[in-house]
Formats: structure tokens, C-alpha cells, sequence
């Protein structure tokens, strides 16, 4: 169970506290303790899905389009960015993140970089088509299964014409088996599994491509 600033398990605190309070207050410093298993974790996804998706060389041209959703601290963005310089050539990156609570820990992590305000009921709502805002790739990570599976429905349904690709990370298999289990736009890919690590190295990933592309 992930510990929060605190010291107590973050699980603990959204129990006492519930979710948007938790973050309302922990927000500014708020760090993803399974931050050492996503690295890997993005590294082989992200590497898995270029190669499956004969993503296209974007240095010198157009930078890969990134939706860092939910952002937290800004992993994501972080790892994502790590990966592409890694690739030769260098990919070119260009993000937008959003969290609604979790701003300044993301503008600490990543030089200042904006970071929206949208939540995942902004998405439902459209504000991707307000603002005409298109990605090759969207990432949720340790964020989606915080909603209910109701609201996940809308989310999804929104970026699927919006987004080519989806890649989804969670600490829990019931992701999968609730949120994802028919999304709406959407088409499974592939699986990450991870290491079959527990607690703060159990990380599961799954990426999809959009069936409603623009």
C-alpha cells in the first residue's frame, strides 16, 4: 500500500478524506511512490507500442503530441521524455498536461511547464473539441481508476476522437476488468504486466488505439 507525505498509506487517506480532498490538500507536493516501477513500466510500453504502431520517426518534424492526463507530479511526462531522447534519432515531444489539483508539483517537476486545470469531468464535457486539441497519444497513469467506472465511460468517449492512441497505468487489475472493459472508441492492444512485483512494484498497463479517429 503507497504511503502518502504524510506517512500514511495514501489508500488510508482517500478512505478518511475521500479523493478530491486528499489531493486538494496534498496537491503542491504530492510524489507517486511507484514512481521507480512506472519508469520501467514506460519504458517497455512506450517502446512495445512504437514499434507495434510504426509510430513515426518526429525529430526534425512534427513533435509526438502528448495528452498527459491526470498528471499528478508529472511521471508521465517525465518518463515519456526520457524515453524519446533515448531513441535514435531523438523524438521530438511536445505535451499537455492537466490535473486539477496538482499543478505546482507538476510545473516543480518539469521546468515550469504549464499545466491545465481540466479534470476528468472538463474532458467528459468537451473541452477538448472547445479547444480542438489533438494527440497521438493519451496517458492516464494511477489516475483512472480513482472515478467511478460510470464516469469513465464519458472520459474515454470524449478522447477517442481526439486521440490516436490510449495508454492506461494502475497499481489494481480492476482497471481492466471495470473501467476498460468495453471502451467506448476504443480497441485493445497489448497488455504490461510488469515483474509481477507487490505494492509499490505492481504496476499494470494497457494500451488501445482509437476507432474514431479525426
Amino acid at each position: 500500500m503507497q504511503p502518502s507525505q504524510s506517512g500514511k498509506p495514501i489508500r488510508e487517506q482517500y478512505q478518511v478524506h475521500g479523493v478530491d480532498a486528499y489531493y486538494e490538500s496534498a496537491g503542491a507536493t504530492y510524489r507517486n511512490p511507484h514512481e521507480p516501477a512506472l519508469r520501467r513500466a514506460f519504458n517497455s510500453m512506450l517502446t512495445q507500442w512504437s514499434a507495434a504502431a510504426d509510430v513515426e520517426d518526429n525529430s526534425g518534424s512534427s513533435p509526438l503530441r502528448v495528452l498527459d492526463l491526470a498528471c499528478g507530479s508529472g511521471e508521465a511526462t517525465l518518463f515519456t521524455t526520457e524515453w524519446a531522447a533515448r531513441q535514435s534519432p531523438p523524438r521530438a515531444t511536445h505535451f499537455v498536461a492537466a490535473d486539477p489539483y496538482t499543478g505546482d508539483a507538476y510545473r516543480e517537476r518539469n521546468g515550469g511547464a504549464e499545466c491545465r486545470t481540466w479534470s476528468f469531468a472538463d474532458i467528459s464535457s468537451g473541452v477538448l473539441d472547445d479547444e480542438d486539441l489533438h494527440f497521438d497519444l493519451t496517458i492516464i497513469s494511477f489516475a483512472l481508476h480513482l472515478i467511478e467506472p460510470s464516469k469513465a465511460y464519458g472520459v474515454l468517449a470524449a478522447l477517442a476522437p481526439r486521440s490516436r492512441y490510449l495508454m492506461v497505468l494502475s497499481p489494481t487489475k480492476g482497471v481492466r476488468e471495470k473501467h476498460l472493459a468495453s471502451p467506448p472508441g476504443w480497441e485493445f492492444d497489448f497488455t504490461y504486466a510488469g515483474e509481477g512485483g507487490r505494492g509499490q512494484d505492481k504496476v499494470l498497463g494497457w494500451i488501445f488505439h482509437s476507432t474514431e479517429l479525426y
